[in-house]
C-alpha cells in the first residue's frame, strides 16, 4: 500500500467483505488466514482494488454508482430524483448502501464521492460509448426539467451532460 491509508482501508474492507480478515466475538480478536491471503489475487494500487470492489457489489448498486459517477465528484439530490423518476430506477436507495459502504456520502443535499479515485474508477467500468449515450441521455432529461423549474444550477449541469455527451 506503500502508506497511501485510502487504499489500506480498501485493502482492509476488500479482505473483510472476501472472508480473508474477519473479527471473532469469541476470543474479541482478529482473525485471517495468511495463506489465503497470500494465495489471493489481491490488487496492487488503490485504483484496481476500488474497481474490483465495486465489482463485487450488487447490480443495483454498481449502476446507482456509475450513475452518480456520469456527474463528477458530486450531484445534487435533484437531479439524481429527477433521473430516478424519468429512468424508473432506484438510485437513492442503492445510493444510500453505497454510502454504507464508505464509497459516497451525503452532503448539503447532495451526494458525493469519498473520493475521485472512486469516481474514476466507477466512470471508467462504463465502456466509452455507453459514457456517451448516458451523458446526452441525462443532459436531454434535466434540462427539460430545468427549463421548466427555471433552475440555473441544473440547467448548467444538463448543458454540460450534453457537451459530454458528444462527438468523440
Amino acid at each position: 500500500t506503500k502508506g497511501n491509508i485510502l487504499f489500506i482501508s480498501q485493502l482492509l474492507l476488500s479482505l473483510s467483505r472476501d472472508g480473508l480478515l474477519r473479527i471473532d466475538l469469541g476470543s474479541q480478536r482478529w482473525v485471517w488466514d495468511l495463506d489465503k491471503i497470500y494465495s489471493a489475487n489481491l490488487p496492487d494500487n488503490v485504483a484496481i482494488c476500488f474497481t474490483d470492489g465495486i465489482k463485487k457489489l450488487s447490480t443495483e448498486v454498481q449502476l446507482a454508482l456509475h450513475t452518480l459517477s456520469m456527474f463528477g465528484s458530486r450531484t445534487k439530490f435533484d437531479c439524481i430524483k429527477l433521473l430516478e423518476s424519468d429512468l424508473n430506477v432506484k438510485i437513492i436507495e442503492p445510493l444510500e448502501k453505497a454510502a454504507a459502504e464508505g464509497l459516497v456520502k451525503e452532503i448539503e443535499g447532495s451526494f458525493q464521492f469519498c473520493h475521485d479515485r472512486i469516481q474514476e474508477a466507477c466512470y471508467q467500468i462504463i465502456q466509452e460509448h455507453d459514457r456517451r449515450y448516458n451523458h446526452l441521455s441525462y443532459g436531454r432529461r434535466l434540462i427539460q426539467r430545468a427549463l421548466e423549474i427555471g433552475d440555473d444550477e441544473m440547467l448548467f449541469t444538463a448543458v454540460n451532460q450534453i457537451n459530454l455527451g458528444g462527438p468523440s
